[in-house]
């Protein structure tokens, strides 16, 4: 085999193992990725939801602007909130973030599906992915608003899309292209090197014309 085709086949098999580390890692990274994001917005959720009633109890009525600030206060704490609402037992939708855009409450919405109602209704949080009005998945959160001694009248419904969680991801697959292509460049460099200390170490080949014993 001569220099070239040395250097070709260890450059080909470095890119191939780059090739595979980065795949294997990505595969085994993303499950990680997405835990964390859900368990940080669940936390925001369980954390949000008792503010989110008590203004509504305080402002929604007697202060609006004073309510709009609050709920404004809590949605900003987490910059992939889609939508919030607050829901009664009984499935009404009594606030829905939505009417903050359109400057005005929204029609009444239709009746919960029977899922959806029995997680209202539940002392526990609840956590699923569902699918957003544009086909996109979110994380749908419901939480309970448990007053004192046990009462529960709401529950609060976040729907989170996972925009922050796609930008860590392309981050994270932009990194790890550069690091790829790094070492494909230091290891096809040390292809080059290690293909010329071969060639010079080759015996020189006999001479025409040399006796032959």
């Amino acid at each position: 085999m001569n220099g070239r085709r040395l250097i070709l086949a260890l450059s080909i098999l470095v890119l191939a193992l780059i090739l595979v580390h980065d795949a294997v890692l990505g595969l085994l990274t993303a499950g990680l990725f997405r835990e964390k994001y859900n368990q940080d917005a669940f936390g925001y959720a369980r954390m949000s939801a008792r503010p989110v009633a008590e203004a509504y109890e305080r402002y929604y009525r007697s202060g609006y602007y004073k309510f709009r600030e609050l709920i404004g206060d809590v949605m900003a704490m987490n910059r992939d909130l889609e939508r919030l609402a607050l829901i009664d037992v009984n499935g009404a939708v009594l606030f829905d973030s939505r009417e903050f855009a359109a400057g005005q409450a929204p029609p009444p919405a239709p009746p919960l599906p029977p899922q959806l109602l029995a997680a209202v209704k539940d002392l526990s949080p609840t956590c699923r992915i569902a699918e957003g009005p544009d086909g996109r998945s979110v994380l749908d959160i419901i939480v309970p608003y448990v007053e004192e001694w046990g009462r529960h009248r709401y529950s609060v419904r976040y729907q989170i899309r996972y925009r922050s969680w796609g930008d860590v991801r392309s981050e994270f697959w932009t990194r790890l292209a550069a690091a790829g292509l790094i070492s494909f460049l230091l290891g096809a460099a040390l292809a080059v090197l290690l293909a010329r200390r071969l060639g010079n170490g080759r015996p020189p080949a006999a001479a025409e014309g040399d006796a032959q014993p």
